[in-house]
Formats: structure tokens, sequence, C-alpha cells
């Protein structure tokens, strides 16, 4: 039998061996195989098990890699692969309407790395409910609007029923601005029930407001009235008339009567992150013969409304200092002629209208006494010697000849 000293002197001792065993990464806890590493995340390297003394490895013995995805691509964690950016519309789709539709245009400036930017949220206001469809696909489900109007004096529900809306007891608004058109969110036409100046029988200005409830009509077709989007009246609507189309709309459609959209259209859709703008397409509503169609001519004009001036027509011209109908230098891209300018750059001395392709000028005496220069047909001159006995001598206008 333990003495009491001694019970207290073997206690202490195990105390301290179990404080020590307890220091530090346990077997247990260290990996034995790649597998034990893996945090399921997929862009950010592969992990392996290696020593909790391995360079960059944690207390466990896990390294990871960093992962390198080949130039011209990026990495998906969604489809955990390194995948090249968008071609259309479905690659960008992150499988969640509720927070915008995704569209490829990776031209955009707020475009991600793979292209993509993310368009207006279905719905005005919360609620959003994201419904599983068929084969895997999923859509959005708006929450219906509570409609309210006035009627017999007092405040009455709109409630939807079969082929239409009818008044229901208690509840307020249904056409808020009394315009006589009733909101679009409670079955009408009326995009903006808070001004009873926008509704469809407004007249469009050529603005950034839908007047008329139509984003595909800028400005009044009245070329003499205050606000019209034609005013040259060659059939295309000016460039400074702009419909912002807000998010939870529908994307605008406006087309031809052919039913094509192409960069002769009057107007244009252009996608945002948050909105969409329709505006005109003609850079110049002042001049009937400028509009998308038009030729490019050299005038100094954007005759195409393409963003460029005389594209395709300017050619180059050097600076002419003596005049002589040679130029040399740094050319000026121009489509007319400019003074003082020569299409031609192969002046050899520009500072001498005497000196042009074909001229020769005598060279300082090195050794026989008859060496000389000629002009070339690039603008350089080239060594050479005059024939027999003959020698060059200098011209008053600073060219030689061989005498």
């Amino acid at each position: 039998m333990l003495s009491h000293r001694h019970s207290i002197f073997v206690g202490v001792h195990l105390l301290v061996f179990v404080a020590f065993s307890s220091c530090g990464p346990t077997s247990s806890s260290r990996c034995r195989s790649d597998s034990d590493c893996l945090d399921q995340t997929f862009c950010n390297g592969t992990e392996r098990c290696a020593t909790p003394e391995t360079p960059g490895a944690d207390a466990r013995g896990c390294v990871r890699s960093e992962l390198r995805c080949p130039e011209g691509t990026f990495c998906s964690e969604a489809l955990a692969a390194c995948r090249p950016p968008c071609a259309t519309d479905p690659n960008c789709d992150d499988g969640r309407p509720c927070n915008g539709v995704e569209l490829c245009r990776p031209r955009a400036a707020e475009a991600d790395s793979m292209g993509c930017i993310r368009g207006p949220r279905p719905c005005d206001t919360a609620g959003c409910i994201e419904i599983p469809g068929p084969r895997g696909t999923t859509k959005a489900s708006c929450p219906p609007p509570v409609c309210y109007d006035f009627f017999g004096g007092s405040l009455n529900l709109i409630v939807e029923v079969p082929g239409g809306y009818r008044r229901a007891a208690g509840g307020p608004d249904y056409d808020r601005d009394n315009d006589s058109h009733p909101s679009v969110a409670c079955g009408g036409d009326d995009c903006d029930d808070t001004n009873p100046r926008i509704n469809p029988s407004a007249r469009d200005f050529c603005d950034e407001v839908d007047d008329d409830c139509n984003p595909c009509t800028l400005g009044t077709n009245e070329r003499l009235l205050p606000g019209a989007g034609d005013v040259d009246g060659d059939g295309f609507i000016s460039s400074r008339c702009r419909n912002v189309v807000p998010g939870g709309r529908a994307r605008p459609v406006c087309q031809l009567q052919d039913g094509g959209m192409t960069p002769a259209s009057p107007v244009r859709v252009i996608d945002r992150t948050t909105n969409w703008l329709v505006e005109g397409t003609d850079c110049d509503d002042q001049l009937a013969t400028v509009t998308p169609l038009s030729a490019e001519q050299c005038n100094g004009f954007d005759d195409d409304c393409d963003g460029l001036v005389d594209e395709t027509l300017t050619r180059a011209w050097y600076p002419d200092l003596d005049l002589d109908g040679y130029g040399a230098g740094a050319a000026l891209q121009s489509c007319l002629a400019v003074p003082g300018y020569s299409t031609l750059s192969n002046d050899c001395d520009d500072t001498n209208p005497a000196v042009t392709p074909g001229a020769m000028v005598c060279e300082p005496v090195v050794t026989s006494g008859n060496e000389l220069k000629i002009c070339g047909a690039d603008g350089g001159f080239s060594l050479a010697r005059c024939s027999g006995q003959a020698v060059c001598l200098p011209q008053p206008n600073g060219t030689g000849v061989c005498f």
C-alpha cells in the first residue's frame, strides 16, 4: 500500500505526462492521404498530404498547390473546370433566375472574366421565388400585385379573376395618377402609375423618359414639334433620343417591319446591368444624308454613324517643306488634299526643292575626287562615280553634274 506522500508524487508525474502528451499534433490529426486534405473547393488549387514540416504545410501536413488555368480560360467553380469565355447567353446562366438574367457581353466594361454581365432582376419587389423546372431548369416566380382603387367613395381592392380584374371590397390603388390608364402591375397599360403625364395616350418626347409606355418609340413623329425624334426626316431616330427601361420589365424588342434587327434599324437596344437602354441610331439628326445606311464620304463627317470619320477613304500625306511635290517625315491621314503635304514620301532632302528622286549631289572628295550620290526612288541616297575621267561639279542649286 502506497503512503500518502508516495501517492502524491505519482499523481504529479501522471499529470505532467498527460500535459506533455497533449502538446502538438497527435498522430490521429495528421493527414494520411491526399483525401484527408481535400476542402471540396476546386478553384483554390489541389490539396496533397505531406508532413507538418513541409514548407507551406498546415498543422495536419496538408499542402495546397495553386491552380493555374491555361491562358484565355478561367476557373469555373460550378463546373470544377477551366473553361473559355462565354459565347452565348446560356454559357453565363448560374441557375438562379431571381438574381437577374445573365448575358454574354464580353466587350462590356462591367463584364466578368468569363465575359458575362448580370441583367435586371425579374421582380421589382422582394419575394421572387425560384421554381424547379423540367430537365434541371429553374424559373423565377414573382408575387402577384395587390391593387386598389377608389370606387363609390371608398377604397376597394382590385382582384384578378378569369378574363380580367374586378373590384372587391376593402383595399387601396389601381389608377393612382388618375390618368384613366390602370397600372401595368394591375393588368393595365400604364407603365408609371405615379405620373399622369406618362401613359399610352401621351406623346413621346426626345428625352430619356418612356412617355408613351412604348420603349421603342423615341420622340414624336411630328418633325416640326418640340421633342421630335426624326428632325431631318431620313427615317432614323436621333441618337440623343433615349428610353431607359427599368429592371423588372421585359427586355424591349424593337424591330423593323420585316422582323429584322440590324445596324440599320431606327433604334437599338443596349443591355445594361440594372436596366435596358433604347436609343436612336442617327448620329446627326440635322442632316438627312447622315444615317446608318449612308455611304461614307470624304467630307470630315461620320456619314454612316459607325463612330469613324472618312474611314477607308483616307490616305497618307507627308510634310513637303520645300514644296517640290515630294514629302518626308511623319504622315497625316486625310482623304482631302492638305496644303504643304504630298502623297509621296521619297524626298531625299526636304530642304532643297532641286533634290528629288533621280537628282545627283556631289560628295566631298575622298580618294579620286569623282564620288557623288544619287537620290533613289526610296528616298535614300546611294553612292556612285562619274564615268571615265569625268568628275562631279557642284551646281548653284545644290545638285551636281558629271563633267
